[in-house]
């Protein structure tokens, strides 16, 4: 039972059993040393992408904010007396909303709607009704300022959470050096606890062979077949069997070398 251990522990520190080596091994101890660095890291990538999701979502409500915006000014100067700087603001504006429809998408049918009311309402002589179109546009302006501070608030966001998953790379490069040290250190046990197997193998094998050479082995396998003689009758045919068997698997070395223990014994 002893033995069957010991083979166990030469083959699991060998490398012959085990589960494979993809991944964490069980086995092998110094997969174990990452794993802490490695959630810390997976944890922090997470972080970024969900920044990353909310600094976009909050990029693409400004840019809407801002198309409204732009659209409103456009309609507003469509409908101011012609002047130089009425001309020159008017085809900036068009020029603005036209390439922000190109990178957002153009508004709805019911955003134009709203928006050509609100500017109608604005330019009115109502007092009542331009009061009321301009709070609904400061309602507006500031839906765009909370816009900017929101954007602001997701880039700075995103970028310490993308200081974060750097440092914890960083830690992570540091582990997998460690890990690779100990891989090495295990990977030489693995060669000695081998080479030493291997050694006692061959000592072993050469001691054996030793023992039969110098004929000690002759002379205990003699000793058994006299003690068993002397406890049955030479003439039994169980005895005259084992030596005839006997007789048939040595060479004439071995056959010597028993004559020779023999004329010792006797």
């Amino acid at each position: 039972m002893r033995s069957l251990l010991i083979l166990a522990a030469l083959l699991v520190c060998s490398g012959c059993v085990g589960p494979g080596k993809s991944g964490a091994h069980i086995l092998k101890p110094w997969t174990w040393l990452s794993h802490r660095e490695a959630s810390a890291t997976d944890r922090a990538d997470g972080k970024v992408e969900i920044a990353q999701g909310n600094r976009d979502e909050a990029r693409e409500t400004l840019i809407k904010a801002a198309q409204i915006e732009v659209h409103r000014a456009d309609l507003a100067l469509a409908s101011a007396p012609d002047s130089r700087p009425v001309v020159v603001a008017s085809d900036a504006a068009s020029n603005a909303a036209s390439a922000l429809d190109q990178a957002v998408g153009p508004l709805s049918v019911d955003e134009s709607h709203k928006l050509r009311g609100l500017v109608a309402e604005l330019l009115s002589e109502n007092a009542a009704v331009r009061d009321s179109a301009e709070k609904r546009q400061q309602s507006d302006t500031r839906a765009l300022i909370d816009a900017g501070l929101r954007l602001a608030q997701t880039e700075g966001a995103l970028a310490a959470a993308q200081s974060d998953l750097r440092m914890r790379q960083d830690e992570l490069r540091k582990a997998f050096d460690r890990e690779n040290a100990k891989a090495n250190q295990f990977r030489a046990m693995q060669w000695t606890v081998g080479g030493l197997a291997i050694l006692s193998l061959v000592a072993g094998a050469g001691y054996l062979y030793i023992r039969i050479s110098s004929g000690g082995l002759i002379s205990s396998l003699v000793g058994g077949i006299e003690a068993f003689k002397s406890g049955r009758n030479k003439e039994d045919p169980i005895v005259s069997d084992l030596l005839s068997k006997l007789s048939s698997s040595l060479d004439k070395s071995d056959k010597k070398k028993i004559r020779e223990v023999r004329a010792t014994v006797a």
